[in-house]
């Protein structure tokens, strides 16, 4: 009766234990799908992008190769520019250097990786007497990791508790056979 008991208990941590391995492995995996992308002016002619999950609203720190091109109501257009990741924070992509003149402008920032997004804005551009201002997100703060745990350590952990779980049985199953000895 009582070795029943152990194996049903067990059979139900191992179960647990198994359930909590998928739940950290979904989680690493929570992110994907489609993205936005938001951007604005840097206020000295540049632009500053960022890209956010639609699901989750967070950053999208994949690799990205994002490209910004603007037209002027004259008809001119400058660009295409390729944006580079900031030092300013992770997920954070600005043009390298001004490009923007004075005036108002139709700037469409695109990516075609990880995904292909497109958004468009109209930007006026204004001679600025300070510096420009550091464009800041919501999340200001830098994430540990925006795709959450490592999937390889989820495995590990996974494995180290099935170990585990495995030396318990057969810990129990000898000491059930010492007492029936």
């Amino acid at each position: 009766m009582t070795s029943a008991r152990t194996v049903l208990r067990v059979l139900f941590a191992f179960l647990i234990a198994l359930g909590l391995t998928f739940t950290a492995t979904a989680t690493a995996s929570a992110h994907g799908g489609p993205y936005e992308i938001e951007f604005d002016q840097d206020g000295g002619g540049g632009v500053t992008a960022f890209a956010r999950y639609v699901e989750d609203g967070h950053i999208v720190d994949a690799i990205m190769d994002v490209t910004a091109v603007a037209h002027s109501a004259d008809g001119r257009t400058l660009g295409p520019v390729q944006l580079v990741s900031s030092p300013e924070g992770q997920g954070v992509w600005i043009s390298p250097e001004p490009f923007l003149d004075i005036g108002v402008w139709t700037v469409t920032v695109s990516t075609t990786t990880p995904l292909e997004v497109t958004a468009e804005k109209e930007i006026e551009v204004v001679l600025a007497e300070e510096p420009p201002p550091v464009v800041e997100t919501e999340d200001s703060t830098p994430e540990p990791s925006a795709s959450g745990p490592d999937p390889i350590l989820a495995i590990v952990i996974g494995a180290g508790i099935l170990l585990l779980i495995a030396a318990i049985v057969i810990f129990a199953v000898r000491r059930t056979r010492r007492r029936r000895s």
